[in-house]
């Protein structure tokens, strides 16, 4: 939770206003929900990625599992720790406004045009 933190001072450099986009983060985007017990939000958008996988991207599912790896443990980290740790800063930070906007739908649709231009 911290990086959320840190990737909200670095646009909002009062921190009162960070706590607050926090508050609106966990409650009204529902993202507590993430780093609950069972993770239910977590296991949703694993569910979403896993489905639209096997549709979608029949070869990258069947790669994850010929080599023992689920989606799961392939994708969590990037809906974890809003991509922040995965890629660029700057485009890190594209994202993170993107998830401020769109919520979870702006993240599955970076990581699906992401898949689709791999």
């Amino acid at each position: 939770m911290n990086y959320i933190a840190a990737m909200l001072l670095m646009h909002i450099q009062d921190e009162q206003r960070v706590f607050w986009c926090l508050v609106y983060m966990l409650n009204r985007r529902n993202w507590r929900l993430v780093f609950i017990d069972e993770m239910p939000k977590l296991m949703e958008l694993i569910k979403i990625v896993e489905d639209k996988l096997n549709l979608q991207f029949p070869q990258i599912a069947l790669h994850l599992e010929e080599q023992c790896f689920t989606v799961s443990a392939a994708f969590s980290p990037l809906f974890i720790t809003l991509y922040i740790y995965q890629i660029e800063h700057k485009y890190a930070m594209r994202i993170f406004e993107y998830f401020l906007l769109d919520g979870e739908e702006g993240l599955l649709h970076v990581l699906f045009k992401m898949l689709e231009m791999k």
